[in-house]
């Protein structure tokens, strides 16, 4: 790529290296061989990436509507990468439920976007749905192509979901009898 060309000297074994400076980004390198007469054999041309930057999460939103979920249903989040990731372990995403729940790896290994699901089960409440910390992505892996593992380090918790989720899975007595609320559809 516009490099200085390197002579090198190959002994009789016809076995040589060179180890080159490289920056991120793509390089390629020409060869030629020269005899001790000087004939030149055709170039033979090679290709590479050098990638040392750590993938991070650019973000983390609701895939599912706005409104109040309960008993039975479930809640998709999707974190989103700065380049494709390929996912290793079980990871999963503590939320801020009532009790502490937690969003579980479902899809998206070899993308940017890797989906959890949060399923809502009986006694689970809070009025907006949110992930615990900013530390709260654990339990997993996510190296991009090149080895480079991700930062795990969420956006702060706040308004990640980019929606208004609520969850309201307590089962309420009532004069007539016990009744979930909301009713499930």
């Amino acid at each position: 790529n516009g490099g200085t060309p390197t002579a090198i000297t190959v002994p009789a074994g016809g076995t040589w290296t060179h180890t080159p400076t490289l920056t991120d980004g793509a390089s390629t390198f020409s060869f030629v061989a020269v005899d001790a007469a000087g004939n030149e054999s055709p170039a033979v041309t090679h290709s590479l990436t050098v990638d040392t930057v750590a993938p991070q999460i650019t973000g983390v939103n609701a895939a599912s509507p706005s409104g109040v979920y309960g008993i039975g249903q479930s809640v998709d989040i999707q974190v989103t990468f700065s380049e494709p990731v390929n996912v290793s372990g079980v990871p999963e995403i503590q939320l801020n439920t009532t009790p502490l729940r937690a969003a579980t790896y479902v899809s998206g290994t070899g993308t940017n976007v890797l989906t959890f699901r949060y399923a809502i089960r009986i006694g689970d409440s809070v009025a907006r749905l949110d992930y615990a910390s900013a530390a709260a992505l654990a339990g997993g892996s996510f190296p991009d192509r090149a080895g480079n593992p991700a930062a795990l380090v969420l956006p702060n918790p706040g308004a990640f979901l980019g929606s208004d989720l609520a969850i309201d899975a307590l089962i309420k007595a009532t004069a007539l009898g016990l009744s979930q609320r909301p009713s499930a559809p």
